[in-house]
C-alpha cells in the first residue's frame, strides 16, 4: 500500500514499467513523425522532454496521487531508450537501403 491507502499495482514496480513504456513509445512516435526536423517537431520534442518532470510536479499537488522521483527516472529512461532504439533502427535501415541501391 502507498500513502493513499490504495494498492494499484498488480506486481512490484508496475508503475515504473508503465512510465518507461509510455515514454519509450511516445519518443518513438515523435521521432518517426512526418514532421521532419522542423521547428514544430523540436518544440514538441522539447515539451515532451519536460513531461516526466512536469507530471511528477503536478502529482505533488494532488491529494490522492503519490509523487515519485523513480517514476520520473523511469520516464526519462524510456525517453533515452526510445531515442537510442530509433537512431539504431534508422542507421540499420539506412545501411540496408544503401546496400540495395548498389546492387
Amino acid at each position: 500500500m502507498n500513502e493513499t491507502g490504495y494498492r494499484y499495482n498488480s506486481f512490484l514496480h508496475q508503475d515504473k514499467l508503465i512510465h518507461f513504456l509510455a515514454f519509450f513509445g511516445g519518443q518513438l512516435l515523435i521521432m518517426s513523425a512526418a514532421i521532419r526536423k522542423s521547428l514544430l517537431r523540436r518544440m514538441i520534442w522539447f515539451i515532451y522532454l519536460l513531461l516526466p518532470l512536469i507530471s511528477e510536479l503536478i502529482q505533488s499537488f494532488q491529494p490522492y496521487r503519490v509523487q515519485s522521483i523513480w517514476d520520473m527516472v523511469a520516464g526519462y529512461c524510456g525517453l533515452v531508450s526510445g531515442f537510442i532504439i530509433y537512431k539504431l533502427l534508422a542507421m540499420f535501415i539506412s545501411k540496408k537501403t544503401k546496400g540495395e541501391k548498389d546492387v
